[in-house]
């Protein structure tokens, strides 16, 4: 049944307009571990983190009242897959598939409520950030 079923959704998706193809992603520069070794623990605040480093990838929430900012940068070719489908005359859907976002290499740094940074990490985003963080709303 499932063999069945996957040929039918690959068959749909035939039918679809998209495009396969090769892609080279490059996303801002890396941060380096020198420009964040003087951002001192409890002392750095977050001014001093945007002036070391400059503006984030995202800003996420932090315990509800904390910030998180999140530097990622890329450089690699890849495969991609996007599929578009038509819904009315004026309007379409689209589809993208990027599997690489958790393993994208970044820096996060978290700071607490007086804006004062409590730590920093370099590492791929899947690994430091975890699966619990989500962008705050925008006030």
């Amino acid at each position: 049944m499932s063999a069945r079923l996957g040929l039918c959704a690959c068959a749909v998706l035939a039918t679809l307009p998209s495009c396969v193809g090769y892609v080279r992603y490059r996303i801002d520069e890396p941060v380096l571990a020198t420009q964040l070794e003087p951002l001192q623990q409890g002392v750095a605040t977050l001014g001093d983190a945007l002036a070391a480093v400059g503006a984030p990838t995202a800003v996420l929430e932090y315990r509800g009242d904390g910030v998180v900012l999140v530097y990622a940068w890329e450089d690699r070719g890849d495969w991609s897959l996007d599929l578009s489908l038509p819904v009315s005359d004026t309007a379409s859907a689209s589809f993208e598939l990027d599997l690489s976002a958790k393993d994208r290499p970044g820096a996060v740094l978290w700071f607490g409520p007086d804006l004062r940074l409590e730590r920093w990490r370099l590492g791929r985003l899947g690994e430091v950030l975890g699966s619990r963080l989500r962008p705050a709303a925008a006030d």
